[in-house]
């Protein structure tokens, strides 16, 4: 009788078996990946160790209207962690991207190449004006807050200026120099909603006295630099230029400047764009409307580059900082592998291995060579797992989200 329950309740247990499901996969949503279908592309998505062993490999076929993308393997626990890397071969031209984001557990995931998101001027409207200056003077120079040339020619007793510039939805900033004064005067042409104007103005219109806003850097260098003034916040801000000016040569070395801004005009705060040319620091901050603002110093160094046997990498670096992203080249450039995530993962990271069927349509992944790497700080963020709670939608709607962040970078290449 024992006999004969023990086989009833095994064959009970056999029975039920294959309804019981685990519970503890490890579950992976891609978020924000963007497709175009005009540049058809092999896709995968590679989970592996930090040393490389690869623990599953799933192919998926991105379509350009899902954005979201879900993964699950029971090569890993619910609680685990691993590296993700995805694998992206262009089919027109043979260009082979990988992105690779350490310390990634379950759940959702963007995918965002955090430190270079290239601007999309998408709220940048562009404006053609064709202006007449009554009672002009003999101009020394003439000139918009977008930097655009202007071209202007005297017919006395008129200036007519031709302008090209992106108001930003909220305005014009016009400098005027005349040849017998000191300093010149500034006009704002607010945007009315035309990509073309026409326009009479009057000189004696034009105001010597605009607002001041000084800006300072605690060391000396060739600064160029962009500042516009904006006036609705969000993720498309209404702005416009108020002076751009690019590093030349011959530039005195310096740690300030200052840009003029129009009184009447509600600027909410200044969007400021500013490059180191000498040292390769960047600065993109949202400032306070007001007469000065100091940017902090970038307490941020990258020292050497190791690279052995195409697949151990070694970044050697000094200061504060919350994310950095290593950039590798090979077959000449027809190959590409960013590295990406906290700074102290990344500071030692043996190449990820692949899967050798991979390797076989890609022999170039055993032949990388060293390209550039490109090392930044974003303030207020808390490596890249407070960068995950970032809305790919309006990363990629605004240029202005590093300005938000504060963000702050250094480049360095290597040959």
């Amino acid at each position: 009788m024992l006999r004969y329950f023990t086989l009833l309740f095994i064959g009970a247990a056999v029975a039920i078996m294959p309804f019981c499901t685990k519970t503890d996969l490890f579950e992976l949503t891609l978020t924000g990946f963007r497709y175009d279908a005009s540049y058809p592309s092999n896709c995968w998505v590679i989970l592996h160790e930090a040393g490389g062993k690869v623990l599953d490999v799933q192919r998926f076929y991105p379509t350009p209207d899902v954005q979201d993308y879900h993964f699950s393997t029971d090569a890993l626990g619910a609680t685990d962690t691993c590296y993700l890397t995805i694998a992206q071969h262009r089919l027109s031209n043979g260009f082979l991207s990988l992105i690779t984001m350490p310390d990634i557990g379950s759940g959702q995931h963007p995918f965002v190449q955090y430190l270079n998101v290239s601007p999309n001027n998408r709220n940048c409207s562009k404006v053609s004006c064709d202006l007449t200056i009554q009672n002009a003077p003999e101009t020394a120079y003439m000139s918009c807050g977008s930097g655009d040339k202007v071209i202007f020619s005297i017919e006395p007793p008129d200036l007519k200026a031709l302008v090209g510039a992106s108001s930003g939805g909220s305005g014009i900033a016009l400098a005027l120099k005349a040849q017998n004064e000191v300093d010149p005067r500034f006009y704002w042409i607010p945007d009315n909603g035309s990509d073309f104007l026409i326009d009479t103005l009057d000189y004696n219109d034009f105001v010597p006295d605009w607002l001041v806003s000084d800006f300072s850097f605690p060391f000396n260098s060739k600064w160029q630099y962009t500042v516009s003034g904006v006036t609705e916040e969000g993720n498309n801000p209404v702005f416009g230029y108020l002076s751009i000016k690019e590093a030349k040569n011959g530039d005195p070395l310096t740690n300030h400047f200052s840009i003029r801004r129009p009184e009447q005009v509600p600027f909410e705060s200044l969007w400021v764009s500013a490059l180191d040319t000498e040292n390769g620091k960047y600065y993109e901050k949202f400032v306070p409307v007001g007469s000065a603002y100091a940017f902090p110093d970038v307490p941020f160094r990258t020292k050497n580059l190791n690279f052995d046997n195409s697949a151990y990498v070694t970044c050697s670096t000094e200061g504060d900082f919350d994310a950095l992203q290593i950039y590798l080249f090979g077959d000449t450039g027809k190959t590409f592998w960013s590295i990406e995530g906290p700074a102290d993962d990344l500071k030692a990271i043996t190449m990820p291995q692949v899967p050798d069927s991979l390797v076989q349509q890609w022999p170039k992944l055993n032949a990388f060579s060293i390209g550039y790497t490109i090392c930044g700080e974003i303030d207020g963020i808390d490596g890249f797992g407070g960068l995950s709670l970032l809305d790919p939608e309006a990363v990629f709607a605004s240029s202005y989200w590093r300005a938000k962040r504060g963000y702050r970078a250094q480049f360095k290449s290597w040959h």
